[in-house]
């Protein structure tokens, strides 16, 4: 380590922990400041790695000081300040709050996916999640506005996302994020450390009015909720292609036990199955995968948030379609009953190429 870095790093462990004296490293290796954080946390010093967690530094040294901070809050070493971290005022990012966020609606596969833009005491933080609303990746952002936020949604909308991405307010911000949380709860899940700017966010939108429950489609359209007619579970089938109605597919493994059974259905005897044959195959394993425990209840509560999306964009015969969807679940209603969730599956044997194509795959490798 040179003189003038063993200075810098000298100053900052024997001075005052604040972002500002962490700012003051950023000439320095990060192989340095990151032997730093291993030093303060041998050291126990828990307020000058909150400092580097919350400065501007190297990402992987802010991560690691967050990481080992955490630690030693979970230890229950204090602070050796003002005994409260101090709020951070955050740069200035023009964020408008009736458009502070980038969402995506989860549907019934359950990928939830935030651009959560920057708040007065609030970093910007990405959420993202794997089917079923798994926790996936948590990264704080540099200050985003809501024009940034608007040109990712312009990019977005021209790709292949699943689903339709759109900006939304804090309202609805809080609920969703209220709703993933629930989910990590129930599926026995842990949260991060880096889940920390999350709940700083939360606590931020609601500090600037944000309020969950102003995006409840079920309070805005005084939905009475009870099990819904067969009609009415008939007509769901025409959210399959509602952009705002969120992809609805079952998981990974689940889509590859569907095919599976097709192609090997294709491969007895020679001749292709007959239509009515795959389509009972695939009412087969929805019923099966919604038949069990905890599954049913998941995929209701991700559509009645992808409801509260389709309401909040001002798209109130999808919200009304996917509480439908929501209701039959809770209800009891087998999948197969349900028309979105057995188009759903059924798509899934529909294309004869494509399961041509996945049994000689198959065939290649010898399985």
């Amino acid at each position: 380590m040179s003189e003038v870095v063993e200075s810098a790093v000298g100053r900052f462990v024997a001075g005052e922990a604040s972002v500002e004296a962490a700012r003051a490293l950023r000439g320095v290796a990060e192989a340095e400041l990151l032997a730093l954080v291993d030093r303060l946390l041998s050291e126990r010093r828990r307020d000058h790695l909150e400092a580097l967690g919350d400065s501007d530094l190297a990402r992987a040294v802010r991560k690691a000081a967050r990481k080992a901070a955490y630690k030693l809050e979970s230890a229950g070493v204090p602070r050796t300040g003002s005994g409260r971290r101090a709020v951070v005022p955050m740069p200035e990012a023009a964020t408008d709050l009736e458009r502070a966020a980038l969402t995506l609606p989860p549907g019934t596969y359950g990928r939830m996916w935030f651009i959560l833009g920057s708040l007065p005491t609030a970093h910007a933080v990405e959420v993202r999640t794997e089917e079923q609303a798994e926790l996936q990746v948590i990264e704080r952002l540099p200050p985003t506005s809501t024009a940034r936020l608007s040109k990712l949604v312009a990019g977005l909308a021209a790709s292949d996302t699943p689903g339709l991405p759109f900006l939304c307010g804090l309202d609805l911000a809080a609920r969703l994020l209220d709703g993933l949380a629930d989910e990590v709860r129930r599926g026995g899940g842990r949260f991060p450390q880096e889940w920390t700017d999350v709940v700083l966010w939360r606590e931020a939108a609601a500090a600037a009015g944000g309020d969950p429950e102003r995006a409840s489609a079920r309070r805005g359209l005084q939905w009475r909720g009870g099990r819904p007619e067969a009609a009415a579970l008939e007509a769901t089938e025409g959210l399959i292609n509602a952009p705002g109605a969120g992809p609805h597919v079952p998981p990974g493994r689940v889509i590859e036990a569907v095919v599976s059974e097709a192609v090997g259905m294709m491969q007895v005897g020679g001749e292709a199955p007959g239509r009515e044959a795959l389509y009972a195959l695939a009412d087969r394993h929805a019923d099966r995968w919604l038949g069990q425990a905890g599954v049913r209840e998941r995929v209701a509560r991700l559509n009645a948030l992808t409801a509260d999306c389709a309401w909040a964009r001002g798209d109130e015969e999808t919200a009304r379609g996917l509480l439908v969807v929501a209701d039959a679940l809770d209800a009891g209603e087998r999948a197969s009953r349900i028309g979105l969730l057995r188009l759903a599956f059924r798509r899934l044997v529909e294309d004869d190429v494509a399961l041509a194509k996945y049994a000689a795959a198959q065939a290649e490798q010898g399985v």
